[in-house]
């Protein structure tokens, strides 16, 4: 099982698992994903696909040491992981590897959690890597400010909502003919998307800008408002229905960002 927050590689380590495994030719990769696969029939048809010339003539079902990758093995059925569990236990596969963001795994069977072995943990990246991250892609004409590079570092704990969140700044500058990304910037334009069509309540919008300012947990919230932390939890419900605010760290404690659109 590989383990880790939204964002943090587990992907990526998939690919080039998958790559590195079809170099040797000893087993046959696949990777599913838990939002197509929903049903076994699909399951079973995307399997069977793999298949080459000399499996079906040797009248296989499956291909000969099929290696599975689950990708985002939280959203699969349990009628899925349990009916991989007993291709692997009749042997039908060679390998499972299971990527998620929920260690609990509660959509597997206790017999299929029974069966893991290894576990890794792929941890949040640093925020000066971050920081570096968006140098690199930059290049030699970045126009974020180290002031605002940082900001968005800390706002975002993994590379991918970085660099969309960058994406995104950059498309604003753009449109308003701003040649340079400032702190001012990034704090005035995630302020103006949080607000933009969407409706908050006085409270709502309190907790918003303390968001925005990095006061991220609801315990910290709460304090800072002199609220109740299960009054300040259920307006952050609301604020993610709405799509202003998403979770950033599902670490103990949470913390929530403002949402960019």
């Amino acid at each position: 099982m590989i383990r880790g927050e939204i964002g943090t590689g587990k992907t990526s380590l998939l690919l080039w698992l998958t790559n590195t495994l079809k170099k040797t030719n000893k087993t046959k990769p696949v990777i599913l994903e838990g939002i197509e696969t929903r049903t076994k029939e699909i399951l079973l048809s995307s399997l069977r696909r793999q298949r080459t010339l000399r499996d079906k003539l040797m009248l296989r079902s499956y291909p000969k040491n099929l290696v599975v990758f689950l990708d985002e093995g939280e959203k699969f059925p349990e009628e899925i992981t349990e009916h991989l569990r007993l291709m692997w236990d009749r042997k039908d596969l060679y390998s499972i590897v299971i990527a998620t963001t929920d260690p609990a795994l509660e959509n597997f069977t206790p017999a299929f959690k029974d069966r893991i072995g290894k576990t890794m943990v792929l941890s949040s990246i640093a925020r000066g890597d971050l920081v570096e991250i968006i140098r690199k892609r930059a290049g030699d004409n970045n126009p974020f400010t180290s002031e605002a590079m940082i900001i968005l570092a800390e706002r975002y704990n993994s590379p991918r909502r970085l660099l969309e969140g960058c994406a995104e700044v950059c498309i604003y500058c753009a449109d308003e003919g701003l040649g340079e990304v400032t702190e001012a910037v990034v704090e005035g334009y995630i302020t103006r998307q949080t607000r933009q069509d969407v409706r908050l309540s006085p409270e709502q919008q309190k907790i918003a800008d303390l968001v925005g300012r990095g006061v991220n947990t609801v315990k910290e919230i709460a304090k800072e408002l002199d609220m109740g932390e299960a009054a300040t939890r259920t307006q952050i419900k609301r604020m993610i229905e709405k799509g202003c605010v998403e979770v950033v760290s599902s670490e103990r404690p949470k913390k929530y960002g403002l949402k960019l659109r």
